[in-house]
């Protein structure tokens, strides 16, 4: 497995090598969207065998840690009693050895771990994979706007401009013949990941799966393909899907709109209710003040990303909506007033207590130096 792991780990550091060199490498990310699943399920697997081997070495230490503690007490137990327990010592220095050598192989097991973490950020993220398909999706397109700027001009071309415009010409034919043959793959793999989400997904990630979608919906739709009608259609069925999609995603928001807007009506509510107790829980009102303005931050998204695309949410009375901003902006500030007030408060407390162990220390050191002082 190990062998395998590595393996692939070099072969993506090539795919990476290849990226940087290449101005337009969709060869590449075609091929890396047919075992983007393989390759993070093969990471994974090693990560969480690195953390099971920690977990038993973990259990291990403990036992021996629980056994040195018991040769110790005899030792003690031996010495008071006046024997020299050379065997029990020498057992004990093997104890020792153990325990460093576990600790030893804990570190090495969260090292390798770190580092294939560390691999799967940089060549398995689907959000470095996103970045690069558009990279270089914009590259050809800055590529089609120069040829198209100097069509029927040609003649008037020096001859590596020419030329330049010739590569790309190839370049951008050779994309599209790519994309256009992958186009299903590639179309399934970028839904799959927008879609996935279920009903506890914040609006962030929704917003976010939707921007991608779109996207890439946008990318599909600027290929043309005048002399394959098979490709032209595949085409158009991959965009009747993105879009069929992205609408799915447009509803998902628009319930999390309702779902946040519940949340943050009984949130509101429990931080009134525990503002207005006489010994006030500041862990209580800390946790559902940094709850009620993440929802509210939430709700803003949610907003924004429906009005852009013109989903019209349940109508509410402009007058309630805004008595309800008000009543939850005041209840927020409340809050955070209690939280300071008793970090003031705590910090007080603190250093006073600081000052008495001060004051106890400066009053005993003196005590022992008049004692000192009285022996000579």
């Amino acid at each position: 497995m190990r062998q395998h792991l590595d393996a692939k780990l070099e072969n993506l550091d090539k795919f990476n090598t290849s990226n940087a060199n290449k101005d337009d490498s969709i060869e590449q990310d075609v091929r890396f969207f047919a075992t983007y699943k393989k390759a993070i399920n093969s990471l994974n697997a090693k990560i969480k065998s690195l953390y099971s081997a920690n977990e038993i070495l973990k259990q291990e230490m403990w036992q021996t840690s629980r056994h040195l503690k018991n040769v110790e007490k005899k030792i003690k137990e031996l010495e008071s009693k006046g024997i020299n327990p050379t065997q029990l010592k020498e057992k004990r220095l093997l104890l020792f050895d153990e325990l460093s050598h576990a600790k030893n192989q804990m570190n090495k097991n969260e090292r390798k771990a770190n580092v294939l973490r560390e691999h799967m950020k940089r060549f398995l993220d689907w959000e470095d994979t996103y970045k690069s398909f558009s990279h270089h999706f914009t590259l050809l397109n800055k590529k089609k706007s120069i040829l198209s700027s100097f069509k029927s001009y040609e003649r008037y071309l020096p001859l590596d401009v020419i030329d330049t415009l010739k590569h790309f010409k190839r370049d951008i034919a050779q994309f599209e013949h790519t994309l256009g043959e992958n186009i299903e793959k590639m179309s399934s793999g970028i839904i799959a990941e927008a879609t996935n989400y279920n009903h506890k997904s914040n609006a962030f990630a929704l917003s976010k799966k939707l921007s991608h979608l779109l996207h890439y919906k946008h990318i599909v739709s600027t290929l043309t393909f005048p002399q394959n009608n098979a490709l032209e259609s595949k085409k158009k069925e991959c965009i009747d899907a993105l879009e069929c999609n992205a609408q799915s995603l447009l509803q998902a928001i628009k319930q999390r709109m309702i779902d946040i807007n519940a949340h943050l009506a009984l949130t509101k509510e429990d931080l009134e209710q525990s503002l207005a107790i006489e010994h006030k829980d500041i862990k209580r009102i800390a946790y559902l003040h940094k709850k009620c303005s993440f929802l509210l931050k939430e709700q803003q998204v949610c907003e924004r990303t429906l009005h852009k695309h013109n989903i019209a949410l349940n109508p509410i009375p402009n007058t309630q909506q805004s008595q309800f901003s008000k009543s939850i902006v005041t209840t927020l500030n409340l809050a955070h007033k209690a939280i300071q007030d008793n970090r003031d408060s705590y910090t007080t407390k603190a250093q006073s207590h600081k000052l008495v162990i001060l004051e106890s220390a400066i009053e005993t050191k003196a005590k022992l130096t008049i004692e000192s002082k009285k022996k000579r």
